[in-house]
């Protein structure tokens, strides 16, 4: 809002500027304010800070003492669990004892028994023994019996007292062993109740010391077991255990006879130092179980943090005091910075009109200032809509929310942000890509002023990636989704199903006698019908499900979130195949009539275990194809009997495996030959002659080494046959044609393999130029940087490149002319038709004038007409490769009909 004008009273300034007497005395007002707001936030810095320490001290002693209660119960559990222990073992003497007509001799024996058994568990025993009325020892362990106890404390009060409850003694230093010890005794008595003796047993005093080792936090802290008599049975302290010194005198004991468990602040009599003592009682054996932790070390502990607290108070202080210092000197620069800033924006926009980007800026607050009028011009989008708003507040550039999220990171931490690119909607239809970059402007003292950037617009490009990519992952003919882009959504519905523990259903669809339609009615008729078939199966199915088309008249329906229980889904999936069938009754197909056409359909419900999409397709396939060996236009479910057909591919894969290293692969040769029948070239083929079924098919093979790593030594194999072959007839090059040979892109993607085949070049010897290389335009999908820079190697060293099956693939102008190649080869699927199909004919023509103008040498394959060679002559056609001129043979027996 503008401020209200006062009078002006110095002509040329007005009264808000800084140097007028009412903009100095607003600069004073303000200064005083800061300097008065600084003072009341350090005290209440140092206000919190003191409570903060206070607050943390009083938590870190109540966590001790429930640390301290916990240690006490358990302590105090295990001692008395102990001394039910030793209640047996007393028992157990005491039955020694009075054990009729029991010779000392005897006595002593079963002593020694009982003390090793004893042991076993608690070696901490030192000795056994049965004590008479009259104070001597009947029985012991010991190496001597002859001493008298009758003046020992235990053995009067057990002589005084009816009670058979075990008397825990303070401990003293054994006569014979010199061992510090504690005695555990118990009254024997007759039936009639008569005092007949003392059961004894002494105990090592590190026994009550040994629960509380692992519990230990602190060199002064300290457990103890101690006596109600004021006598400690057993202490430790830190690593030290003592035994047998009185506190009779400590607070602890009158606390203890106030209240039997508790807690105290008290100095300990052993060290002195201030402890925080928690304890329990157990009144039968009149002991205490006391931990005591050094309050000194807990203080220790928390004085750094309290250091750091006191330390950030003070710094914050003085942060304090430097703003309200400088507060003086930014009140003086503040209206020569305004100034400037006022003088620098309007040369900005001034410039920013004058680009073909629109040009936006942003104050220190973030919130755009200004956009240039190429944003309505060439976009169409409002600029008063723009104004005010943050430059990633939806609307601020119309970005959607993961590119305004990066712009606001890069902003609020003052970093440059380069080419983020984005969509906009324009219109509220319509939607443009942009381009959007910015960096920070400082002042010349390092003030921040705000942003500002450029927005560029890229839609026309935008749209040709995004339609490159579609054509990477969308049927051209049908607009389906392909085979790569239905291998991903497999890889998603599998992980769905099999975390919301849902199924869901693959339907394998076969258009049956599809070449038949071919055939007699065209490619055009077949290309309809596709179209056709492709309609009614994606309006046979919801909006979640998925059909693609993966080649040919292959189809793949995918049907998710269905019932857990399989037979259940089997119920869904049949509705929906019914309801297929039912779209394609409906389906016009008045010109298919004499063809009957049909659908042949495979299912696998999913997931039965760890399937992959690639094993859903080949389990649904397998279905497929007994629906096609049943007669066509059936469905089939996957049933685990068909896994005989997968078994043969199982076999075959294992063979495979060893195919190459026992012989039984061949390399065979199919010439070509040039518009005068002479022989121009020929293309080395892997054949498997297989011990068992015969010479296995490319086309069953081939797919099988694809899935593994079999292709990379397969593939590495024929093209070390190709160079020898060539090395050994490099004296006879003006007579032998070159070599081609298919190269896998999966053999191709291997990281090494340019710098292997190289090697091997440059170690035969050869032409270069002798060897060519067959690729397929699958390579030019995935990595198209690193696969154009190793075809660039290859072709730098005089390797030959050809692209084979061209026109099947992903055939990209675009690319083409990147590429270094020097063939292309025409997929038999165009030649087989010509010259009848004119639609082929004209791809035909397309490819070779294509091919002349980049200077390409053509190799048509499948050539098995006169009239076909006649039409790809009549057209420029480099090479011939077919039946009809040669059929592919072993490759010695070529060798020998070359040379002789």
């Amino acid at each position: 809002m503008p401020k209200a004008s006062s009078p002006n009273l110095d002509p040329g300034r007005t009264p808000e500027e800084p140097g007028s007497p009412a903009g100095q005395a607003n600069g004073y007002a303000l200064l005083a304010l800061i300097l008065l707001a600084a003072l009341l936030i350090a005290m209440a810095i140092w206000v919190y800070v003191g409570a903060r320490i206070t607050d943390k001290r009083e938590a870190a002693i109540a966590n001790l003492l429930q640390s301290n209660g916990n240690l006490v119960i358990a302590h105090k559990e295990k001692v008395k669990a102990g001394l039910a222990h030793f209640e047996q073992i007393l028992q157990s003497i005491a039955d020694i004892a009075n054990s009729p007509n029991a010779a000392p001799a005897d006595a002593r024996r079963r002593l020694n028994e009982l003390l090793s058994s004893a042991q076993a568990t608690t070696p901490e025993l030192i000795a056994l023994a049965v004590i008479d009325p009259d104070g001597g020892i009947r029985a012991t362990t010991q190496a001597s019996s002859a001493l008298n106890v009758s003046g020992r404390d235990y053995f009067q009060r057990h002589r005084e007292f009816r009670s058979i409850r075990a008397d825990v003694g303070t401990p003293f230093t054994g006569a014979l062993s010199g061992r510090w010890a504690i005695p555990i005794t118990r009254r024997i008595e007759s039936p009639e109740g008569n005092f007949e003796g003392v059961a004894y047993l002494s105990l090592d005093p590190t026994y009550f010391a040994q629960p509380f080792v692992n519990s230990q936090q602190g060199p002064r802290d300290s457990m103890v077991v101690l006596g109600e008599d004021g006598i400690i049975r057993a202490i430790r302290i830190g690593n030290s255990v003592l035994y047998g010194e009185s506190v009779a005198q400590s607070p602890l004991l009158a606390e203890q006879r106030r209240a039997p468990t508790g807690w105290l602040r008290a100095g300990s009599p052993i060290d002195g130092d201030l402890k925080l003592v928690s304890y329990d009682s157990i009144p039968t054996y009149r002991l205490i179980v006391v931990v005591a932790k050094s309050e000194t070390d807990l203080l220790a502990e928390l004085r750094p943090a309290e250091q750091a607290l006191r330390m950030q108070a003070a710094a914050v202080t003085a942060l304090l005091i430097l703003m309200a210092v400088t507060a003086i000197i930014a009140l003086n620069a503040q209206r020569g910075r305004i100034r400037a800033e006022s003088s620098a924006r309007r040369n900005f926009q001034e410039l920013a009109e004058l680009g073909s980007d629109w040009h936006w800026r942003s104050d220190r607050h973030h919130r755009i200032d200004f956009v240039s009028h190429g944003l309505k011009k060439s976009l169409g989008v409002s600029i008063d809509g723009l104004l005010g708003l943050t430059a990633w507040e939806s609307g601020g550039f119309g970005a959607s929310a993961e590119s305004g999220a990066q712009i606001q990171q890069a902003m609020l931490h003052f970093q440059p942000f380069l080419r983020v690119e984005s969509s906009i909607r324009v219109n509220n239809t319509d939607t443009a890509y942009v381009l959007i970059s910015g960096q920070s402007t400082w002042s010349a003292k390092g003030e921040f002023l705000g942003y500002q950037g450029v927005v560029t617009d890229i839609t026309e490009r935008k749209l040709a990636e995004i339609n490159i990519q579609r054509l990477a992952m969308f049927d051209a003919l049908t607009g389906l989704p392909n085979r790569r882009s239905l291998t991903q959504h497999l890889t998603h519905i599998l992980t769905n199903c099999r975390e919301q523990q849902a199924s869901g259903a693959l339907i394998f669809v076969d258009v049956d006698r599809f070449k038949d339609v071919n055939d007699t009615l065209g490619h055009e008729a077949g290309d309809d019908l596709l179209r056709m078939v492709a309609a009614a199966l994606s309006s046979a199915i919801r909006a979640d499900d998925v059909v693609s088309r993966i080649g040919g008249d292959e189809f793949v329906v995918v049907i998710g979130k269905l019932a857990s229980d399989l037979n259940q889904a089997k119920q869904s999936v049949q509705r929906v195949i019914q309801k297929i069938r039912e779209r394609m009754q409906a389906l016009d197909l008045l010109r298919f009539r004499k063809l009957q056409i049909s659908l042949s359909m495979g299912v696998c419900q999913f997931p039965l275990h760890n399937e992959s999409p690639d094993d859903l397709l080949r389990d649904a396939d397998t279905a497929l194809y007994q629906s096609k060996s049943d007669g066509r236009n059936k469905v089939t479910f996957f049933e685990r009997e068909m896994r005989e057909l997968i078994q043969r591919r199982v076999t075959l894969e294992h063979d495979l495996a060893h195919a190459l290293e026992r012989g039984q692969m061949q390399v065979w040769v199919q010439s070509q030959y040039d518009t005068d029948a002479v022989a121009s070239g020929a293309e080395l083929l892997l054949r498997w002659s297989h011990p068992r079924d015969g010479m296995v098919p490319p086309s069953e093979f081939i797919p099988l080494s694809e899935r593994s790593e079999l292709i990379d030594q397969l593939g590495d194999w024929v093209i070390e046959r190709a160079i020898e072959t060539l090395a050994s007839t490099e004296h006879l090059v003006a007579r032998l044609p070159g070599l081609s040979v298919n190269v896998s892109p999966r053999q191709f993607d291997q990281s090494d393999f340019v710098e292997r085949v190289l090697s091997r070049v440059r170690a035969s010897s050869i032409t270069p130029d002798r060897l060519t290389l067959e690729v397929t335009e699958g390579l030019l999908i995935d990595n198209l940087e690193r696969t154009l820079e190793q075809l660039h190697q290859l072709a730098a060293a005089g390797i030959r490149i050809s692209i084979d099956d061209f026109g099947t693939g992903y055939s990209s102008l675009r690319y083409l002319k990147s590429l270094p190649i020097h063939e292309l080869k025409i997929d038999r699927c165009f030649v087989s038709e010509v010259p009848e199909s004119l639609k082929d004919a004209a791809i035909v023509r397309s490819i070779l004038s294509l091919a002349r103008n980049l200077r390409l040498r053509v190799v048509a394959e499948g050539v098995e007409t006169t009239r076909q060679a006649e039409f790809l002559r009549a057209h420029g056609c480099h090479s011939l490769q077919g039946y009809l001129f040669a059929r592919p043979e072993p490759l010695q027996d070529w060798l020998v009909r070359q040379i002789h």
